[in-house]
């Protein structure tokens, strides 16, 4: 008889585990189309492919939101002690992360744009990974800290605050980093928002929540999936339209102060929690998902060292694939998130390395 995911992990909370997969291979795929599309124009790679890259990387942008809605559902948990000196530990592990993966980033790009490694090149790099201009897909880490930063008084919040006040804030938050700059860009006006905390403090507290108040969700499951399908479907088609009409993509579409984005990563945050760990998983698929969890981390951080290895220096890319470049990304996103794991893995296996991977 096959194993319950109960008797193989008691302590895990496998919802959390399969949405760390789910949301680094979204990143994966983000990355694998956007590295094209930042580096080509549309006239470049032809309007069809530009299009097919742009939709996919819209499908999966709830990806890093979910990563931090799972970061405010572990630290905001007025029941878990976590102390002061613990956070310092975890924002001195993401310092050490920017200075172990951030600073060679920042190293190899300016090696590439000065054609030449000098000792001033690589104190300009440090200067750049100071200033959160290594690799773009870093900035992930730079938010980590200034989240850790603030969790000591968001965790006072949440646990002195009550349900509606809580509620209120993530509402006030939603609309003034979602709807109103979203709003902006399409009736292309300048609207100031006036909030001092963007997005991701939405997302933060909107796990913590989840957390404190878990019986809200109940009974509006359905509505909250419409909801996230809704949004999906209409932030598709608003580009559609877009591009028929104007040849061209929108830019506030895969910005992170889309409105559309979140409405989508609570209906996904809130299916995994209420249904995967009902899931009758055998042992074996379950070890793979904790496996690839343990790793997400760590394939987030190295996955752009094989994409612009293949698309700059290999120079294979999607545009390889045509006329069936649909395939062509797969074949790819395949490749790179395979490769990212088993790297990731090793690294994982390496002393001093894995305390902060």
């Amino acid at each position: 008889m096959e194993n319950k995911i109960e008797d193989i992990a008691p302590k895990k909370e496998v919802w959390i585990e399969a949405l760390r997969v789910i949301g680094v291979l979204s990143v994966i795929l983000i990355h694998t189309c956007a590295t094209m599309t930042n580096n080509y124009n549309i006239n470049e790679l032809g309007a069809h492919a530009y299009f097919v890259l742009d939709e996919l990387m819209l499908v999966c942008r709830f990806a890093v939101p979910i990563f931090i809605m799972i970061s405010g559902y572990l630290l905001l948990n007025p029941q878990k002690d976590i102390t002061a000196k613990k956070m310092f530990g975890y924002i001195r592990r993401m310092f050490l992360v920017l200075l172990v993966f951030a600073f060679p980033f920042a190293v190899i790009e300016n090696v590439v744009q000065t054609k030449s490694f000098l000792v001033g090149g690589v104190f300009t790099a440090f200067i750049k990974m100071l200033e959160g201009k290594s690799w773009s897909h870093m900035w992930y880490v730079y938010t980590l800290v200034g989240l850790y930063i603030i969790t000591p008084i968001l965790r006072v919040f949440i646990a002195s605050s009550d349900e509606k006040t809580q509620r209120i804030i993530i509402a006030a938050l939603f609309v003034g980093n979602g709807i109103i700059p979203t709003v902006s860009a399409l009736v292309q006006c300048d609207f100031d928002n006036y909030m001092l905390l963007n997005i991701y403090v939405m997302y933060y507290i909107l796990g913590g929540y989840i957390h404190r108040d878990d019986n809200f969700f109940n009974g509006k499951e359905k509505i909250i999936y419409v909801f996230g399908i809704l949004s999906l479907v209409i932030s598709c088609i608003s580009e559609i339209l877009y591009f028929i009409l104007t040849q061209n993509l929108p830019e506030w579409n895969h910005k992170a102060s889309n409105m559309f984005i979140p409405p989508l990563a609570l209906a996904i945050f809130v299916f995994a929690k209420k249904h995967f760990d009902e899931l009758r998983l055998n042992s074996k698929l379950y070890k793979v998902i904790a496996s690839i969890s343990s790793c997400s981390f760590a394939m987030y951080l190295i996955h752009p060292v094989f994409i612009n290895l293949f698309y700059k220096f290999i120079h294979i890319t999607p545009m390889k694939f045509y006329p069936f470049i649909f395939l062509g990304i797969i074949a790819l996103f395949v490749i790179f998130s395979i490769v990212s794991y088993t790297v990731s893995w090793i690294m994982k296996r390496i002393p001093l390395l894995n305390k902060i991977i």
